[in-house]
C-alpha cells in the first residue's frame, strides 16, 4: 500500500504492507517542491515520477486525500442512542447543513455514543468534485484506490496513540491537535477518544515565509531558510528589535485569532473547553512555537510526537520526519 500526501511545496510517500491485522511502514519517501509553482501538473507529475522511480515494486493500493475545499465536514449531535435509528435520521438533518444536492454527493459517516445521545461525524464531497479530483490525479500519475479527507490520517494515528498510552501519559481533557503546514492547519478536537470537530484553517508555515521575504527584501528561499535557521519565538527571547522575531509575529496574527475562534466554536457546540493543545507538522518544528502559542493562547501546549506509538524500525525513525510525515 502506497499512502501519498500532494503538499503544497513537497510530496510525501509511506510505504506500508498488510499483514494479519496490522500494517507494517516499510519506508518513507519525498521529494521537494519549489516554493513557488508556476505550472503545477508539470511540477506533481516529475514530482511523482521521482518519488515511483524510488518504489521496488508497482503497488498494489495507492491511498490519497480529497483536497479540503472539496469536502464539507459535518457533525450532527442527535439525542437518540440507538444506532438503527440514528442511521435512519442523520440524512435528513445533513440535508439541511449542506450547501448542495445530497443525491449527488457521496457520503461517508462515524457514529459514537455519548452521554446525551449520538455524534455523527459526516464527509461530504459532491461526485462532480470526487471524479474531477480523479481526472486530476490520473494526470500526474496517479491512480488511486482509495480517497480519504484530508486530516483523516492525523485523526487515526492520535486515536492510536491514546489508545497505547498508560493511564499517567493521557491528556487530560480535550486535546485540540494543530497539524501545522506551509499553507493549511488542520485543526480537531479529541474528547475520551473521539472527533468531535475539525476544520482546516487557511495559513501556513509560508505566511511567516512572505511576512520575512515582504519586510525584510529576502527571496522566499532565503526567508524559509532564515525562519529554520535563526528564527526563535520562545517567549523569553523575544525582543522589539529582532525584526525577523517582529515580522514571523506579524505572519502569525491571523492564525492566532482562527485558533482562538477554533477554541470558541467548539465551546459553543459542545458547552465545554479544551484542556490542551497539541502541535504537529512541519512548521510545528519552529524554535519555541509552543511555548509561543501557550502564551498567546493560555492552554498547555505539547509536540505530538507520533512516532512513540507505531511500530517502526530503529533505522526509520531516525531519518524520517515524523512531524512532516504524519498525515
Amino acid at each position: 500500500i502506497l499512502g501519498i500526501e500532494l503538499g503544497s511545496w513537497s510530496i510525501k510517500e509511506i510505504e506500508m504492507e498488510s499483514r494479519f491485522r496490522r500494517i507494517d511502514i516499510l519506508e518513507f519517501h519525498d521529494v521537494r517542491l519549489p516554493l513557488q509553482i508556476t505550472d503545477a501538473v508539470t511540477a506533481y507529475t516529475q514530482g511523482i515520477g521521482q518519488l515511483m522511480a524510488r518504489l521496488p515494486s508497482h503497488p498494489g493500493k495507492i491511498v490519497t486525500s480529497l483536497p479540503a475545499n472539496q469536502t464539507a465536514l459535518r457533525f450532527l449531535q442527535i439525542p437518540v442512542k440507538s444506532r438503527k435509528k440514528v442511521e435512519q435520521m442523520f440524512r435528513f438533518e445533513l440535508e439541511d447543513s449542506i450547501p448542495f444536492i445530497l443525491e449527488d454527493s457521496i457520503v461517508e459517516h462515524l457514529v459514537t455514543k455519548t452521554p446525551e445521545g449520538s455524534i455523527v461525524f459526516a464527509v461530504v464531497s459532491p461526485k462532480k468534485n470526487v471524479q474531477a479530483h480523479l481526472g486530476w490525479l490520473a494526470s500526474i500519475g496517479i491512480d488511486a484506490d482509495w480517497l480519504t479527507f484530508d486530516g483523516m490520517g492525523l485523526v487515526n494515528i492520535f486515536l492510536n496513540a491514546e489508545r497505547q498510552m498508560a493511564e499517567e501519559e493521557k491528556p487530560d481533557g480535550i486535546s485540540l491537535i494543530l497539524d501545522i503546514g506551509h499553507t493549511k492547519t488542520n485543526v480537531a478536537a479529541i474528547n475520551q477518544g473521539r472527533l468531535e470537530f475539525f476544520r482546516t484553517i487557511a495559513w501556513g508555515g509560508a505566511s511567516i515565509n512572505h511576512a520575512i521575504s515582504i519586510n525584510m527584501g529576502l527571496s522566499m528561499e532565503q526567508a524559509e531558510e532564515m525562519k529554520h535557521s535563526q528564527l526563535s519565538l520562545r517567549p523569553d527571547t523575544l525582543s522589539d528589535s529582532d525584526e525577523l522575531q517582529i515580522c514571523a509575529q506579524q505572519g502569525m496574527r491571523s492564525f492566532l485569532m482562527d485558533v482562538n475562534h477554533s477554541l470558541v466554536a467548539y465551546k459553543n457546540l459542545y458547552k465545554q473547553e479544551a484542556a490542551s493543545i497539541q502541535i504537529v507538522g512541519g512548521t510545528a518544528k519552529l524554535k519555541g512555537l509552543d511555548a509561543y502559542l501557550e502564551h498567546s493562547l493560555g492552554l498547555p501546549t505539547l509536540r505530538f510526537r507520533p512516532f512513540e506509538y507505531l511500530e517502526l524500525k530503529e533505522e526509520l525513525k531516525e531519518t524520517a520526519d515524523q512531524y512532516r510525515f504524519i498525515e
